[in-house]
């Protein structure tokens, strides 16, 4: 279930905005997950406290995401150009 749902999802978000923004949002949400298991101990491991390094990667791929969503739109919708008077 969980695999037809992530395909589901990765296909439209894909198609809407775009691979790079689908690919590095993908990636931040497998990072944000390992930061989740890995601080609660999940699956037999010791509980660890993500460090700074942790977040400020996830914070740089959350970043990325809004940057390339940000181009995305900008390259779907130009602005117009501007009259000189």
């Amino acid at each position: 279930m969980l695999g037809a749902a992530y395909v589901t999802l990765n296909v439209t978000g894909a198609a809407r905005y775009g691979v790079g923004v689908s690919t590095v949002a993908v990636t931040l949400g497998q990072m944000l997950g390992a930061l989740l298991l890995g601080s609660r101990g999940w699956f037999g491991q010791t509980a660890q406290a993500p460090g700074a390094p942790a977040w400020l990667s996830a914070a740089l791929l959350l970043g990325a995401v809004v940057l390339l969503a940000q181009d995305r739109q900008a390259a779907e919708n130009p602005a117009p150009p501007k009259q000189e008077d």
